[in-house]
């Protein structure tokens, strides 16, 4: 496998890793081809074999029944550990856990999403995603039939570090899961619904579990809980199926080759072919599939085979810590991520703060009802700015010699930059001066929209820039994130406390904005940066996991 891998990287080492060739420019589109045919100039990236079990293949509804169930992961895991969020205050009473070791266990359990990823993520290099999706739900399972149990500060820490670190797959693996079966055109969509996924859970669990603390206490939002997340057990194992895939020289012989690009997703060893840009497979094409598609019961099984050599597995533990220093665009990736996922730590350690006390005095009920807004915002904004991002990309390559640059999806951010400062001054100033609670909502809401927007696009430019170490550079962007957001979880306490929440989210909206329109220095120099890491890139990329 190595040494297949090898030739192909070598073959397309001058490549710009990202640069790839998206769209004919022979072909008709748009208006002159008819709406029935505009896309019909896109070259599917990367491109598939012609086996029908090839996940690039597979029909619309084995696709969409995987991202269900890639979907209802990460919602899972983000609805079980956001269902505490508006009890905070009863919790106190209860246990006598005082509120900032609550604020500090979400960020063990943050920072944990993102520093287990490089132990635990390589095994389902090896082994496959859908045992890991699997197996890690039970950990966690047995972390919230625990937390009734909980009578000290150490416990509450324990039970958040272990949560996370079983958790890691819903912030690293999820993205890779949805970029092994759809195609680079489309991908932003794709992403755009788990973004909708991840913040849904996220927001919908203290709707839940408001009234459930009014009702039943802790204990009664604790067992409510484990039962999402035995649900969630029983969604993975009857609708995943199996992304990885063995692209062996086999799948490229005489009697099974479709002839490839001179530029797959620049440099993907799996494609060994090179040809004109004729012989491209585009949208649209038959793709004259051989084999036999695998049954239902099939598919249920695990450890049915290895994608990759234990070296391999142990070289990509090691990678990410140092591909997020190395490589640029990695680095701002995880950036955006994590001041997202930073914005999102402020808004939540503070709503209960605020409308629990006067002049709002809202119940933990009403509280989690302020969740509805950035909701039903984050269903709309996610798909919405997933689109856009895929026709900027798309359009972007139509005009360049139908080369796709990943940079042209950044231009999405201008709408992040244009929303944080009125959202974070609406809030910080409002809620000081009692404004109505409606003005909080509409904050909140623009708030959530934006945390949606940014962690989409963010997710879906470091997939666009090195599609072959998908697993190895989301892993490198998640521990960036999740280490700035376990920061901000000690942080945010004495830094409110200090500047007050007026000042606090006066800062945050101002220096938000800054920090978003720094995407206009990756747009200027961020295919440089790929260009110059080109060369151990695809060194990289020869000896990869990922390059199965």
């Amino acid at each position: 496998m190595s040494t297949f891998a090898e030739e192909a990287a070598a073959q397309y080492i001058d490549g710009v890793p990202g640069s790839l060739h998206l769209t004919d420019t022979s072909v008709a589109h748009g208006v002159e081809a008819g709406a029935n045919h505009s896309k019909d100039d896109v070259i599917l990236q990367p491109q598939p074999t012609r086996d029908v079990n090839d996940p690039y293949n597979w029909s619309t509804w084995r696709k969409h029944k995987t991202l269900f169930a890639t979907a209802f992961y990460v919602f899972t895991c983000g609805f079980c550990c956001s269902t505490v969020y508006s009890g905070y205050a009863q919790i106190e009473a209860e246990k006598g856990i005082s509120y900032s070791t609550l604020t500090q266990g979400t960020g063990y359990l943050y920072g944990f999403y993102g520093w287990a990823g490089p132990f635990l993520i390589p095994l389902a290099l090896k082994y496959g995603h859908r045992p890991l999706y699997f197996l890690s739900l039970f950990p966690m399972f047995a972390m919230t039939i625990w937390v009734p149990w909980i009578k000290t500060d150490g416990q509450w820490i324990a039970s958040r570090i272990i949560y996370g670190t079983f958790g890691t797959a819903c912030e690293s693996m999820n993205e890779v899961s949805i970029a092994m079966i759809y195609f680079a055109h489309e991908r932003g969509y794709y992403i755009g619904i788990w973004t909708i996924a991840l913040y849904f859970g996220a927001f919908l669990a203290p709707i839940c579990s408001g009234y459930i603390f009014e009702a039943g206490g802790l204990d009664a939002v604790m067992y409510f809980t484990s039962g999402m997340l035995a649900l969630g057990i029983a969604v993975i194992f009857f609708c995943f199926e199996e992304v990885n895939y063995n692209r062996h020289p086999a799948h490229h012989d005489a009697d099974a080759k479709v002839t490839r690009s001179s530029t797959p997703e620049k440099g993907d060893p799996t494609f060994a072919g090179v040809g004109a840009a004729h012989d491209e497979i585009r949208l649209g094409q038959d793709r004259h599939l051989v084999g036999t598609p695998h049954s239902y019961w099939y598919t249920l099984g695990m450890f049915r085979e290895t994608y990759c050599t234990n070296q391999q597995m142990l070289a990509a533990m090691w990678r990410p810590w140092y591909l997020m220093f190395r490589f640029p665009c990695v680095f701002y990736a995880g950036f955006s991520l994590g001041l997202s996922l930073c914005i999102y730590t402020i808004m939540t350690g503070t709503i209960g703060t605020v409308l629990n006390a006067a002049p709002y005095n809202f119940s933990s009920g009403a509280t989690g009802l302020v969740y509805i807004g950035p909701l039903i915002m984050a269903c709309v904004s996610g798909p919405l700015t997933g689109l856009a991002g895929d026709w900027l990309v798309l359009r972007s390559a139509r005009r360049n010699g139908g080369v796709r640059e990943p940079e042209a999806r950044l231009w999405v951010n201008v709408f992040c930059a244009v929303i944080i400062p009125p959202a974070f001054i609406l809030w910080g100033v409002g809620a000081v001066h009692g404004v109505h609670w409606f003005g909080l909502e509409m904050a909140l809401i623009w708030i959530g929209s934006y945390v949606v927007v940014q962690a989409g696009v963010s997710c879906a430019y470091i997939l666009d820039c090195y599609k072959e170490l998908a697993l190895e550079v989301m892993i490198a962007a998640v521990i960036i994130r999740n280490s700035m957001s376990f920061a901000i979880g000690y942080a945010v306490a004495p830094w409110l406390a200090g500047m007050g929440i007026q000042n606090t989210y006066l800062t945050m909206g101002f220096a938000g904005c800054a920090f978003v329109l720094s995407f206009l220095i990756i747009v200027w120099k961020g295919k440089n940066w790929r260009a110059e890491s080109k060369e151990i890139y695809w060194n990289f990329v020869a000896t990869s996991a990922s390059a199965h």
